[in-house]
């Protein structure tokens, strides 16, 4: 049974907490948190554990170590505890915790408890009348509302493995460039994992898009296979869109079910440029469990039993941040298959911050043209040319080339940067397991 929990109703969200002197593991993991460095926390959370005097602040850090090691039923729970018991400890973070808590509620299809729960909470802060608060409530209501009455997503395949022929298909690159303009020799391609589906009696194409946390389809591929349009607007990245329910759809042998799919309204997206109207994303790879991208026979592998997590431990999380070494360096970075490059990696802020001698001293100043779900634009950007030596999934890898934006960042935590195709091409097969946690590439 999912607890409604009733907020004194003081401003504590509003008033920053007086700083306390803390014990170091208290200080250490309060800073992770701050930071949002989800690996190191998962790492040195069980050895500074015993140490902490904070039981909000224990509970703080199980809440987002079970949200992002894939157990969603012992985060609700921690999140749960945290919400009833600890209030008034978590001052600024106070909302941040109510809108997770029924966010994990949605995620996993509990949509009416979900949507009870915030409108309950919305009613208790309403009357202070603090209007961004109120605003963020009133557009986590309208969401999970919409959806109460929907069943929460099933999948079922048989018991023997089911294997998936996709299609690598190349993009026109010359688009992506800034016009009048052509792409340099080393450039390299673009390409994009096209997985048959059908939807309705018709055969559809997705692009496999690891990055993308929801599946999503443009407005034209909804009334093309006669899915039903909700009416509310919903924020995805910088643009607005609408959603959809897919009440069936198979590839291969699986059928999933009640799928919540974004329905993109806005023009302008690099996909639009690009001419891809459906991405299949880490929703449907979360209902799944385990994937095998096989590039030796271009396919896809979902197994009947899943592999068990190596000896090195988990690597992926469930917003698909996985583990990056190069060198003696540990970096967190976005496996997305959207990065469409063959040859290139995109660099974030945090990694700029760590490097920017180094980004400074060796690297040029080009303009690139790109973007992603409701974004396109062409900004002057720094490349670093040459061969970097990376590992990820166990597997080393040459990148012949880098691109930092010293601006840019991602919402999923501290993150260095995003690799996608540059690393499929460079693989014989890559395991992605959202039920043990690690990515392992062959």
């Amino acid at each position: 049974m999912i607890k409604k929990f009733w907020f004194t109703l003081i401003l504590i969200h509003f008033v920053a907490l007086a700083v306390v002197a803390q014990p170091d593991a208290d200080k250490r993991i309060d800073e992770l948190i701050g930071s949002k460095d989800w690996f190191s926390l998962i790492d040195e959370y069980p050895l500074l554990k015993d140490s902490m005097r904070q039981e909000w602040l224990r509970l703080e850090a199980e809440s987002y170590i079970n949200l992002y090691t894939g157990d969603r039923p012992k985060a609700l729970a921690s999140i749960g505890e945290l919400l009833a018991k600890h209030q008034g400890s978590l001052g600024a973070r106070l909302l941040d915790f109510v809108v997770l808590y029924g966010q994990v509620m949605y995620d996993s299809g509990y949509y009416s408890a979900a949507a009870d729960y915030i409108q309950s909470v919305a009613a208790q802060f309403r009357p202070w009348g603090v209007e961004s608060v109120n605003k963020a409530l009133s557009y986590y209501e309208g969401l999970y509302n919409a959806c109460r009455s929907l069943p929460p997503v099933t999948l079922s395949r048989p018991a023997a493995d089911t294997r998936v022929r996709y299609v690598l298909r190349e993009l026109p690159s010359q688009l992506l460039w800034p016009r009048a303009r052509q792409p340099k020799p080393d450039s390299g391609r673009l390409l994009t994992i096209e997985v048959p589906a059908t939807l309705h009696g018709n055969g559809v194409l997705f692009s496999l898009d690891t990055g993308a946390e929801h599946t999503f389809v443009s407005k034209k591929f909804a009334e093309r296979n006669g899915l039903p349009l909700m009416g509310d607007t919903v924020r995805v990245n910088a643009s607005k869109g609408l959603r959809t329910f897919i009440d069936s759809m198979q590839i291969g042998n699986i059928t999933v079910r009640n799928l919540v799919a974004y329905v993109g309204t806005d023009a302008g997206s690099v996909y639009d440029l690009l001419g891809i109207d459906a991405v299949l994303g880490a929703d449907f790879l979360w209902a799944v469990g385990e994937t095998q991208l096989c590039t030796a026979d271009s396919t896809l592998l979902f197994p009947a039993h899943m592999t068990p997590r190596p000896a090195t431990g988990i690597n992926l999380l469930s917003n698909s941040l996985v583990r990056v070494h190069s060198g003696s360096e540990t970096m967190p970075f976005l496996f997305d298959t959207g990065n469409a490059s063959s040859n290139s990696c995109y660099l974030y802020r945090p990694y700029y911050n760590a490097h920017r001698a180094l980004v400074d001293s060796q690297a040029r100043v080009d303009t690139l043209q790109g973007g992603s779900y409701g974004r396109l634009g062409t900004s002057v950007l720094k490349v670093l040319d040459g061969d970097c030596a990376l590992a990820i999934g166990g597997r080393a890898m040459q990148v012949p080339r880098a691109v930092v934006d010293s601006n840019g960042s991602s919402d999923r935590g501290l993150c260095y940067g995003n690799i996608g195709m540059c690393a499929v091409m460079q693989s014989r097969k890559i395991i992605l397991n959202y039920k043990n946690m690690f990515i392992k590439i062959e």
